[in-house]
């Protein structure tokens, strides 16, 4: 039987035990039939419909409504029950009914005040735009004139609003907007001030925003006035000029303690071409006392326009643009803001599905996937998601452990004439509010076009703009081998890559040009490439391939980064990485590639960062983790680094014996013979599991025993067995290191010198490791050593000069 022949007959197979046939692809093939109940949108008080999300904060949620009675749009805001006592309620009421005489352009206005279901919320004018929060992660800090422009209308809407007895008191660039056509309006007037005022817990002083608080709100104080929403003004203008706020500390706490112990820097060390007027007014605005600070919003807008006159002219905030432009290569992109909606998708419920359970996981994986190329979204990754899987699992519950703002849930069925029915709900995590939910009927070969429509759905419901879809894959046959090849990519090792390459290579044959088939084919072979070289040119021809079908893939950039990472080109790599992130901010392992890649090169707070952000992504990544107890030990957190690599669960089989790869290196840099033959035996304990996986490292372990023992030099000619180097570049140096390790706590420094020279000479890039491991103190002062060093410090600073600033 030819080759071809053997794949039909195999693709064949796979599509027999999908309930899929031959036969039947062209019946599947046709148009999907999708319900979508629009009507199932919630409506509260029999009044406002809700159209979707906008954001959510610690007081509460915020959707887009329609109120049906006055036929427009509004801003409601629902507010969580645990902010709000039923002693507080009354004053709460009070003090909103207070801020709807407030009315001022500069002011977006309170409505109504209404209940649903025991669920108190109001709703407000709805300012098209963003928030200034929003522009400053966009763009940074703003121009001066566009900083005076900014603090004179908001000192007009704070004046308007003291002028009725309403304090905002907490003042921020979350709560001032800008509309489209560049007007501001400050929003949740008179919230804080009721709830700072109440007397439960969840209402004390610290209601307000730590990095924004007067002194006095710190305090506790209960004689708190304008000057408090002055304060916060202060602060707010000096972060639109310098970028930052003006206090900085690891925890709201401390930031907030700050401003009792030390005075605010003056924004001119900062940013010397502020002028020094404008500076002035910064600095008094900031003074811990009340009494310096100006007393009214009025005399801030005078004292701006004072400098206006002295040459700064205000300036109306440019119009909103709310789609950031497209990034090519070789153009380096800045990385998305951390900010956005945060939004999960528990596992599809696979009911009825038997043996193709791995179709509703299938199914979920690409959903997030076609989320997370969304601008606006953070997704949480598949590997997060997965142990929330399950009928009996409260959404709401899970999206609070995963640190979400809306959850999506649903099911994938079989039902009658060979089609499937995929249900999808999306609803509020703070107060189980639904935003839209959607069933669709459907043939195999509609799955992927089916999923783009639920993702553009959720997008919508969240007022995210998405893509227009272009997924360009209907073989139902093709589809299958796709979704399996994804599920076997995620296994790591070799056996389970290769059968993904495997499943690639069959889908490619049936879609020779679909570009998730050529982006996710080369992802498999780079993986394979790090055990076996010989995957490499295919992998850099299928990247390339990828490249050229879909720029815009987020996918396809991080599988050029991938084969660039395991060629050693990691200036390429660190590229490819943020085109990745650019068109796919929520893709963990883009993420995840720029985070080791900073690991090596530092700065270490960098790389900690990148692979944080990645490890929240996907906090079942077993190489984040490994990458992340690693950066630990070489920071010296010894403590932290054990407890990571100890916290891996006991089923995760092929992961811990990732973990154990992990202590060998951990126990050898501390040269710890005791506990590396202790891992030794571990090792050789999980038998089958580390054949064509690690079952070099007993081998390595036993040659390092064996040339202690003999009193003579680790080498790694020794290692014939091993046959490391028919591996990648990446896997070469790797296996370099441990050998330069070993060798300078056991064996010979001369040999140790000759394989660090060997390593350089290789292209090895690893700054953070020969600064930091503490098994290469003996080698430190060598002549070879420090030429090492200078040679990848400049290596490491031509990375340096491409991270976003």
């Amino acid at each position: 039987m030819s080759g071809d022949d053997k794949a039909k007959a195999f693709a064949e197979t796979v599509a027999t035990d999908s309930g899929v046939t031959l036969a039947a692809a062209s019946v599947l093939g046709g148009a999907a039939v999708a319900t979508t109940d629009l009507g199932a949108r919630e409506v509260l008080a029999g009044r406002w419909e809700i159209l979707g999300l906008i954001g959510s904060g610690g007081m509460g949620t915020v959707y887009r409504a329609r109120d049906r009675e006055l036929d427009e749009d509004v801003a409601l805001k629902v507010l969580r029950a645990e902010v709000l006592s039923p002693a507080d309620l009354e004053r709460f009421l009070r003090e909103v009914k207070l801020s709807r005489k407030v009315t001022h352009k500069n002011v977006a206005r309170v409505f109504e005040l209404a209940e649903h279901g025991g669920r108190r919320f109001f709703t407000m004018e709805l300012v098209e735009g963003e928030s200034l929060r929003g522009r400053l992660e966009r763009s940074g800090r703003l121009a001066v004139d566009a900083v005076v422009g900014v603090g004179v209308a908001v000192c007009r809407g704070l004046a308007a609003a003291h002028d009725e007895g309403v304090i905002h008191r907490d003042l921020k660039p979350d709560n001032v907007l800008v509309s489209k056509g560049g007007r501001i309006a400050i929003t949740d007037f008179g919230i804080a001030s009721s709830l700072e005022r109440g007397s439960s817990k969840e209402t004390s002083a610290f209601v307000g925003t730590p990095h924004y608080m007067a002194p006095e709100q710190v305090e506790g104080s209960r004689n708190i006035d304008a000057r408090a929403d002055i304060y916060s003004l202060g602060v707010m203008l000096f972060e639109l000029a310098v970028g930052t706020p003006p206090f900085e500390a690891k925890t709201p706490l401390a930031v907030a303690a700050l401003r009792l112990t030390k005075a605010a820097p003056d924004p001119k060390s900062l940013r010397p071409d502020i002028p020094d007027g404008l500076a002035r007014i910064i600095n008094r605005c900031l003074r811990r006392d009340p009494g310096e600070r100006y007393a009214t919003a009025a005399e801030v807008e005078a004292a701006l326009l004072g400098e206006t006159a002295a040459g700064s002219a205000p300036s109306v905030m440019p119009p909103v643009s709310l789609s950031a432009p497209d990034i090519a290569m070789p153009s380096i992109p800045a990385p998305p803001p951390m900010r956005g909606v945060r939004i999960a998708v528990l596992p599809m419920a696979n009911v009825g599905l038997g043996d193709d359970a791995y179709l509703a996981e299938g199914v979920t994986e690409d959903l997030i996937d076609a989320l997370s190329t969304m601008q606006g979204l953070r997704v949480a990754a598949y590997g997060s998601v997965v142990a929330f899987g399950g009928d009996a699992r409260d959404p709401r519950e899970a999206g609070k452990q995963l640190g979400v703002e809306v959850i999506a849930q649903g099911s994938l069925r079989r039902i009658p004439g060979d089609k499937l029915r995929l249900t999808v709900r999306l609803s509020g995590v703070q107060d189980g509010i639904q935003l839209w939910v959607g069933r669709f009927d459907f043939g195999a070969a509609q799955l992927l076009d089916i999923n783009e429509e639920v993702a553009q759905a959720l997008a919508q419901a969240v007022a995210v703009k998405a893509p227009p879809p272009d997924r360009k894959l209907t073989d139902p046959i093709a589809i299958d081998l796709y979704l399996r090849a994804r599920a076997k990519y995620r296994e790591f090792w070799r056996e389970g890559v290769l059968e993904s390459v495997r499943f690639y290579e069959l889908a490619l044959e049936r879609a020779p040009d679909a570009p998730l088939l050529v982006a996710g084919h080369a992802l498999a072979l780079a993986r394979a490439a790090f055990f076996s070289v010989t995957s490499l040119p295919d992998a850099k021809a299928a990247a390339a391939r990828a490249l050229a079908l879909a720029p815009e893939l987020g996918e396809a950039h991080l599988a050029a980064g991938a084969v660039a990472m395991q060629e050693s080109r990691t200036a390429d790599a660190y590229k490819y990485g943020l085109a990745a992130i650019a068109r796919a901010p929520s893709l963990a392992e883009a993420h995840q590639l720029l985070g080791r890649i900073l690991a090596e090169t530092g700065p270490i707070e960098e790389a900690a960062r990148a692979l944080d952000f990645a490890a929240g992504l996907d906090p079942a990544s077993g190489v984040t983790r490994r990458e992340r107890i690693r950066l630990l030990a070489l920071g010296n957190r010894w403590d932290d680094a054990f407890a990571l690599l100890n916290s891996v669960a006991p089923d995760e089989t092929l992961d811990r014996v990732g973990m154990m790869v992990v202590r060998l290196r951990l126990e050898l840099w501390r040269g710890n013979l005791a506990a590396l033959d202790q891992v030794r035996t571990h090792l050789g304990t999980l038998g089958s599991t580390l054949t064509g996986t690690a079952n070099e490292f007993p081998i390595f372990l036993r040659a390092i025993a064996e040339s202690i023992a003999e009193r003579r030099p680790f080498r790694l000619e020794e290692l014939t067995a091993m046959t490391f180097e028919t591996g990648s570049s990446r896997r070469v140096l790797f296996f370099h290191q441990l050998a330069v390790e070993a060798n300078a706590l056991f064996g010979s420094m001369d040999h140790a010198i000759e394989t660090l020279k060997s390593a350089v000479d290789k292209g090895l890039m690893d700054l953070v490791w020969l600064d930091h491991c503490p098994a290469l103190s003996p080698m430190r002062e060598t002549p070879t050593f420090v030429a090492a060093r200078s040679a990848l410090l400049e290596r490491a600073q031509g990375i340096h000069q491409l991270i976003p600033r």
